[in-house]
């Protein structure tokens, strides 16, 4: 939406409940997000 609105550093966390961690589509989920993000901090 707006492409071009830098916010800044905040913390951000990526959780799930500790049962579902280890469940192959939520771990490839979270390990997408979390390169994804990165890769837009990085990009910002």
């Amino acid at each position: 939406m707006l492409p071009d609105l830098v916010l800044g550093h905040l913390p951000l966390w990526l959780v799930t409940h500790r049962d579902l961690r280890h469940v192959p589509r939520v771990r490839a989920t979270l390990d997408h997000l979390a390169e994804a993000l990165g890769d837009y901090v990085k990009a910002a």
